[in-house]
């Protein structure tokens, strides 16, 4: 029993960043799947039209925890985003280049970068209308890892757990470990009372 807690605790330890790493790049990824088809199935053509799908597409980034923008189909004008500074977070030719690759890679593309301490996802994709055109691209950023004292206390807070259910553990053994022996050396000294 001991072994199995701490190889728990072993794992734990070692790849909780990576786990919570992958769950936030599914769940942001199955966002903007959700998000480009939700454009695609929309019949966008006034700017209520536009105004009700982006507060749909807020709620889906204020779920998930990312920012978003939306561009013309030529990457150049600011539509929508949700967070007024995400706009800045990007070069023009950074733009271009995500937009390139969105093009090249069959509508999506995805990068993975490091901003002082965190480590950030950048999705680009194409959204295209009921016809099938491209109307313009939607850009998501999204911290994937969480602020480093985060996972420090987690850990801590794992090893904590540990020591007390290795404690536990050990009491549990010896108070079984009695209640099983002592029926057995009364029958060998011959006290069958």
């Amino acid at each position: 029993m001991i072994c199995v807690l701490l190889l728990l605790w072993f794992f734990q330890i070692l790849f909780l960043q990576k786990f919570y790493e992958n769950i936030k790049t599914t769940s942001t990824n199955s966002a903007v799947a959700e998000m480009v088809e939700k454009y695609r199935k929309s019949d966008v053509t006034t700017a209520e039209d536009f105004e009700k799908l982006a507060d749909e597409f807020d709620m889906i980034a204020l779920d998930n925890d990312f920012s978003y923008m939306i561009t013309d189909s030529y990457a150049s004008k600011l539509i929508h985003e949700n967070d007024h500074s995400i706009s800045y977070q990007f070069s023009r030719r950074q733009l271009q280049e995500l937009v390139l690759n969105a093009n090249v890679s069959g509508g999506i593309t995805s990068v993975q970068g490091n901003v002082g301490n965190s480590k950030v996802l950048t999705i680009c994709s194409l959204l295209k209308n009921k016809s099938g055109t491209t109307t313009g691209y939607i850009v998501l950023y999204s911290i994937i890892t969480p602020v480093n004292t985060t996972i420090t206390m987690l850990k801590q807070n794992t090893s904590v757990i540990m020591l007390i259910l290795v404690v536990i553990s050990l009491i549990l053994s010896l108070v079984i470990s009695n209640s099983i022996s002592k029926p057995i050396l009364k029958i060998t000294k011959g006290d069958f009372l």
